[in-house]
């Protein structure tokens, strides 16, 4: 017999992040590249289904990153490109690391429309990325240790259409972009002192005793109402 035993309380508000809202607002068609052959022109809705699908398999690079395991890649990504992106994912946390990546930027130019509409081949001339490192301490993030990257890439890119979804099969990064050093993480400063002001009138408790207005104070007894007996019924009159 199975019993329900709930989520695990220790994992329970590890939440999954987000995509960003303005995710698809990130990438700008360049004009498709010219060809001799005359080829299937891409239909508006094919772009923007394409867009979506690309930029979400960015984004899902990221959360896979971030929460360090992969998560829902196979619905981005299919063939060498997912065997890719997931071993990724796993030897960066195995080598002690995670990251949290941000792609701010993508130019596309569109070079290879299949005549059935099931492949695209296309080049992102400016891929803008932000990747944030963390060292991890055991299972906790040392966040005070990070350090902050920024990097542009060129990547040669092939996407499939399966089960009514457009998927990354296979991309290639083409060069080696040196990263900037955009500087470590700083965490923000606390004051000298951020314990409330005490409010007058207000009862603490302090080593097992009440105290108001810094004072000691004795309690000399309970107001209260019965709860079998509402007020109503308390004093009737």
């Amino acid at each position: 017999m199975r019993t329900q035993s709930g989520a695990d309380p220790a994992t329970a508000l590890n939440l999954i992040p987000a995509a960003p809202a303005d995710l698809e607002e990130r990438l700008v068609w360049l004009p498709d590249r010219p060809q001799s052959v005359e080829q299937r022109e891409m239909e508006p809705n094919t772009r923007d289904l394409i867009t979506r699908s690309y930029l979400r398999a960015w984004a899902q690079w990221g959360i896979s990153l971030e929460v360090g395991q992969p998560y829902g890649l196979g619905t981005y990504y299919a063939g060498p490109a997912l065997a890719g992106v997931t071993r990724n994912v796993t030897e960066t946390v195995a080598s002690g690391w995670t990251i949290r990546q941000s792609n701010l930027h993508h130019e596309v130019e569109l070079h290879y429309y299949a005549d059935d509409g099931s492949i695209v081949g296309f080049t992102d001339y400016n891929v803008q990325l932000v990747q944030q490192y963390l060292p991890l301490d055991g299972t906790r993030r040392r966040a005070t240790d990070s350090t902050v990257l920024q990097s542009t890439h060129r990547y040669d890119v092939v996407m499939v259409l399966e089960d009514g979804n457009w998927r990354i099969y296979q991309w290639r990064r083409l060069g080696n972009a040196t990263p900037a050093i955009v500087g470590p993480w700083q965490p923000e400063k606390a004051t000298t002192d951020t314990t409330p002001a005490p409010v007058a009138g207000l009862a603490t408790i302090n080593t097992g005793t009440l105290w108001v207005d810094s004072q000691p104070f004795v309690v000399a007894g309970i107001n209260y109402y019965p709860q079998a007996t509402p007020w109503t019924a308390f004093w009737p009159n």
